[in-house]
């Protein structure tokens, strides 16, 4: 009879075993990457008037009629002169080269960097349009915000199961 009840239990064990609810909530894991190409939504636009003159007065009233022809311009193209924010005003001596190498005083300058913002970057070729017709306009930089790569995401997370 021993033997008979060992050999029993000996067999339904692995039976009780597999029936025992597992330890803490069970989860699955999931792991993906996604990748989108999005046009540009917004375009900066680093600009800079230079004007020289004989004097330093002359020098800083054409770069502050050319900013103040520049912002009329752009409103006039759709572009609010929130948008244009003047970010540096340099004024200084403005030399040349001689011929033996030696510096020539030309007179004085006067450069007001500025940049523009555009939310709607179909704007942008009529502002270069606008900004090409004066002499003493310089486009420094013209740049998507954000740029156009691509996103890349790999985000794991676990979802909890109810057995």
């Amino acid at each position: 009879m021993n033997k008979t009840l060992f050999a029993f239990l000996f067999l339904i064990s692995p039976l009780v075993a597999q029936e025992a609810p597992a330890p803490g909530p069970r989860s699955i894991t999931v792991t993906g990457n996604a990748e989108r190409n999005l046009p540009a939504d917004r375009v900066r636009i680093s600009v800079a008037i230079r004007s020289v003159r004989e004097d330093l007065a002359t020098a800083r009233n054409a770069s502050q009629e050319g900013f103040a022809a520049v912002v009329k311009g752009l409103g006039e193209i759709g572009v609010a002169s929130e948008k244009i924010e003047l970010e540096n005003h340099s004024l200084g001596r403005e030399y040349e080269d001689g011929p033996n190498g030696e510096r020539i005083a030309k007179g004085f300058f006067s450069e007001r960097q500025f940049m523009i913002e555009l939310d709607d970057p179909s704007l942008l070729e009529l502002v270069h349009g606008s900004l090409a017709g004066n002499a003493e306009v310089a486009v420094n930089q013209t740049r998507p915000s954000p740029p156009l790569a691509p996103l890349t995401t790999s985000t794991p997370s676990s979802i909890g199961a109810v057995a």
